[in-house]
């Protein structure tokens, strides 16, 4: 009998067979004595058969033999046979033998409610059948759980925006996903012709995929010898003729050869071309603001630092990257404050990072004044900007210390006005008095001399009254003692009034006074200021207009406001009061520039009821005054 066993590769298979050829040395040896001795008589045979029997019994590995119609199955035989069975297949039948006999076959079985997969080897050399087989379920498992990793692999590697290329330890192409393709610019078609490594090289180089080199034989076999000479990943920069830029990463592989991974990175340079450029850009325009600028990230740490904040704040912690509470150590010996210096500077670090927009100034040891405002930036930064103020601080503390002497001084004036405008009233009205009493003729006659003198005391007393008058009206509406009360008037009765005061006025020099287009309508306003103002200048132009001469006067309502327009007879105003009224809103400018009182006071009553004042001459070189006020000062007052 001559039995063929190839020699396996593992353990368990060793003591098998080992098993085996003793079974079967046993049985050759007992056929050659068997017709000296008698099984039953030779007590060492019997015992050498119930060890061998034992120990095929231990055996993990179902081991059977057929012989002259005795079977043989060890404890695992049984156990697979029982299975088999429930199969409709049995170890002895001689189909499944004969299907055995030139080569193994592997079935899956279930043994003890496990699904095993089992190896079946049979010889048969006609008078003796043997055979084993060994569970494959592990090793099946381990090329399922590979399979299924390689397909995991393909699937996510064919996600990749970058090109993955494998090649074995035989340099075959093994995988390769569609990223490679478009950035390799290489078909299915050209891959399947040309799957090596040596062949991928070739079209790569006429695809122009690769950087040019002087002799490509050389650098083919350098890329060769990769294979057997790379231990780590090896990473290389691509630059290729038509200005595109490929990331090319190579790595050995776990299981023995290259993987190639190529990543189009043009567009990625580029950005950081330009973002390099943009920040070059920035910083050349901060370092030539005046303003200091400090950004610092939302870790709190310097970003960003122009050449102005640096001459501000000289620390030698001033770098980018250094973190805020580093900067402000660098920067507190320069600061001025009165508190514990630890707490000082968790205060200013806190209100430097608080993301609360704020602003304000600061004193340092050396007299300088830094105005500061914090901005927080929306993604999560820090804008700073310092400016070194000193210098316009000084000068507004100086405008400020002379606004306030001026404000002193014209406290003073008017308080003096006041109190000398009231002091001359008391012997205007004596004088004004007797003069009354002489022009009446109360104590005799006086001659036309007489007469002319008294009639002349008589008015320069009564134009020294209203100076007064005019003067104690303006000085309290500069002091704020006296305030427009708005109230809901007729326009017809107030100007009534006013003609009625005026043509007494213009009585004494036969002056006719004409006011028409009269509006029946309320206006929002303080009356008595408006009628004073009215009267002031109507008063003037009497005073400067010839004898029997004609003053006309047009109201009207135009836009929502009242419009006043005096037509003079001639021109009374002088250029002075005609710059005042269109340029000036300051009191003591228009008393400077002009040669009157009234005429400021005019001025100032309409301004403060938001109106307006035009003064011009017509072609005849007669004096034409306007005046405006809205008639609804809370709307005005809202806008």
């Amino acid at each position: 009998m001559v039995l063929f066993i190839s020699v396996p590769k593992n353990a368990t298979s060793v003591c098998v067979l080992a098993a085996l050829i003793a079974f079967l040395v046993f049985v050759l040896c007992f056929k050659k004595v068997g017709t000296k001795y008698s099984i039953f008589e030779n007590r060492s045979l019997k015992a050498q058969l119930a060890f061998l029997n034992d120990v095929l019994n231990k055996l993990e590995i179902p081991v059977w033999s057929v012989k002259s119609g005795h079977t043989y199955f060890n404890k695992c035989a049984s156990e697979v046979n029982k299975a088999l069975e429930q199969e409709g297949i049995n170890l002895l039948s001689d189909s499944f033998n004969h299907e055995n006999e030139s080569d193994c076959i592997r079935r899956f079985v279930t043994i003890n409610g496990v699904y095993k997969l089992l190896e079946f080897k049979v010889k048969n050399d006609g008078d003796q059948t043997v055979g084993y087989c060994i569970d494959r379920s592990y090793e099946q498992k381990i090329l399922d759980d590979l399979r299924s990793r390689d397909q995991s692999y393909e699937s996510i590697f064919g996600l990749f925006l970058s090109g993955v290329a494998v090649f074995d330890n035989e340099m075959n192409l093994v995988f390769v996903n569609d990223a490679y393709k478009k950035i390799t610019g290489i078909k299915d078609r050209e891959m399947a012709q040309n799957g090596t490594f040596q062949g991928i090289l070739d079209l790569l180089r006429h695809n122009r995929k690769l950087p040019e080199v002087v002799d490509f034989l050389e650098y083919k076999n350098e890329q060769i010898k990769l294979f057997f000479s790379l231990t780590a990943p090896m990473q290389d920069f691509v630059y290729l003729t038509n200005g595109r830029t490929l990331r090319k990463v190579t790595a050995p592989s776990p299981m023995g050869g290259l993987v190639t991974i190529l990543e189009d990175i043009t567009e990625k340079i580029n950005l950081e071309r330009q973002y390099n450029t943009l920040i070059a850009v920035q910083k050349e325009t901060l370092d030539h603001l005046f303003e200091g600028i400090m950004v610092f990230g939302s870790n709190n740490r310097l970003y960003i630092i122009n050449a102005a904040a640096e001459k501000i704040w000289p620390s030698p912690y001033n770098s980018v990257g250094t973190h805020i509470s580093n900067i402000v150590e660098g920067v507190m010996p320069v600061i001025e404050f009165s508190v514990d210096r630890d707490e000082f500077k968790s205060g200013l670090i806190s209100n430097l990072t608080d993301r609360i927009e704020k602003q304000g100034r600061l004193v340092l040891k050396n007299s300088r004044i830094i105005q500061f405002s914090y901005v927080p930036l929306p993604d999560g930064s820090h804008l700073h900007s310092y400016i070194d103020v000193t210098d316009s601080y000084k000068v507004e503390s100086a405008f400020f210390e002379k606004t306030q002497a001026l404000e002193q001084t014209m406290q003073v004036k008017n308080d003096f006005l006041l109190k000398a405008s009231s002091e001359l009233r008391e012997p205007l009205s004596v004088i004004m008095g007797f003069s009354q009493l002489l022009r009446d003729q109360y104590y005799g006659e006086l001659n036309d001399k007489q007469s002319r003198y008294v009639q002349e005391i008589l008015e320069g007393s009564e134009q020294l009254l209203n100076l007064t008058g005019n003067m104690i009206v303006l000085a309290s509406l500069q002091m704020g003692q006296v305030v427009p009360k708005y109230s809901q008037f007729n326009l017809l009765g107030l100007f009534k009034e006013i003609l009625k005061i005026s043509r007494q006025k213009a009585s004494d020099k036969n002056i006719k006074i004409n006011i028409s287009n009269i509006p029946n309508r309320d206006m929002e306003a303080d009356k008595e200021l408006i009628k004073q103002a009215t009267i002031v200048l109507l008063f003037k132009i009497i005073k400067s207009s010839d004898t029997e001469s004609v003053i006309n006067v047009k109201v009207m309502i135009a836009s929502n406001s009242l419009d006043v327009q005096v037509l003079c007879p001639s021109n009374i105003i002088n250029k002075a009061d005609k710059i005042l009224y269109k340029d000036s809103d300051n009191v003591d400018e228009c008393i400077y520039n002009s040669n009157s009182v009234s005429l400021p006071l005019f001025n100032h009553i309409i301004k403060l009821h938001k109106g307006t004042v035009i003064v011009e001459n017509d072609k005849n070189s007669r004096t034409y005054v306007r005046f405006t006020i809205p008639l609804n000062y809370s709307n005005t007052a809202e806008a």
